[in-house]
Order: structure tokens, then C-alpha cells, then sequence
């Protein structure tokens, strides 16, 4: 490979390495540092349009990102970046759901009481482990964990099928 290219290849990696890791770190960044508690959640309405806006999203980043995994264009250390971080996203999405619940309901879902809890909550559910010290109790939590497991099925399989191809 002319020497030049590989060069330009290797910028272009630690480009898009960097441009992950700004974008897991404000991800993250919000999801641990912005007061939550301090956002008005009384209506049941805004609440449901957020988390269907939030999980549409979620879905198209995945979407996005298990099609571009299979583009030629991309190396493949860039495509499963992709999907990982999308994947990423997705959980974080699924714990602030919790965690915004959890604020308005304290009761909605028994042993969750702050950000940690919802993460690890999230990365539960995912994974399929379900300890069972974290668990959904009304109808609400029970319609969230609904919703994540229908959307892992889809999803993250789908994103595992593209990383297989």
C-alpha cells in the first residue's frame, strides 16, 4: 500500500476514534451530569411523546449504523465501532427512561433509586440476566421493559446479523 494512503487511512481511524470517544463522553455526560430531578415530569403526555421520540431515534441510529457497518467504504474496526456505540446509545436511552420514571414514580420500579441503578437496570435487561433485585412493579415500568426487550430483539439482532455479513 502506497505509503501515503496508508497515512491518510490511519488520520481517518484516529479521527473517527476520537469523534467516538467525544461522542460517548457527552452521551454519557448527560445522561450522569444533567439534574433530571429537576425537570417538571408531571405530564403523562409529554413524558410518553419523549420516550417514543427517544426510542424512534434510537432505532434509526442503529438502523443507520448496521447499514453503513455493511457499506464497503468503512473498515471494519469502524463499522462495530458504529453499531457499538449505537448500541451504547440505546442502552443509556433505556436507563434515562428508567432513571426520569423512577423520579416521577419512586414506586414504578423496586431497588431503583439513582442513575446507576437505571444503568444497570438497562444493561440487565439487554444482556437477558435479570437479577431480579432491580425489577418493574407497575404498569408503566412494565411497559418500558416491554418496549426494550421487543426493541433488543429487534435491534440488537439485527445489528449482530449485519456484523456477521
Amino acid at each position: 500500500m502506497d505509503p501515503d494512503a496508508l497515512r491518510a487511512r490511519r488520520r481517518a481511524i484516529r479521527r473517527g476514534l476520537v469523534r467516538t470517544v467525544l461522542l460517548l463522553t457527552g452521551v454519557t455526560a448527560v445522561f450522569l451530569l444533567v439534574p433530571w430531578k429537576a425537570v417538571n415530569l408531571g405530564d403523562t403526555l409529554l413524558i410518553t411523546a419523549v420516550f417514543l421520540i427517544g426510542l424512534a431515534g434510537a432505532a434509526a441510529l442503529i438502523v443507520w449504523q448496521g447499514i453503513a457497518y455493511r457499506d464497503a467504504k468503512m473498515s471494519g474496526s469502524a463499522r462495530l465501532q458504529g453499531l457499538l456505540v449505537a448500541l451504547y446509545v440505546a442502552v443509556l436511552f433505556f436507563a434515562l427512561s428508567y432513571y426520569l420514571l423512577a423520579i416521577s414514580k419512586p414506586e414504578a420500579i423496586a431497588g431503583l433509586e439513582t442513575r446507576l441503578d437505571a444503568l444497570y437496570f438497562s444493561l440487565t435487561i439487554v444482556s437477558t440476566v435479570g437479577f431480579g433485585d432491580v425489577h418493574a412493579v407497575d404498569q408503566a415500568a412494565r411497559a418500558i421493559v416491554s418496549f426494550q426487550l421487543v426493541f433488543d430483539l429487534i435491534f440488537v439482532s439485527l445489528a449482530v446479523a449485519a456484523a456477521r455479513a
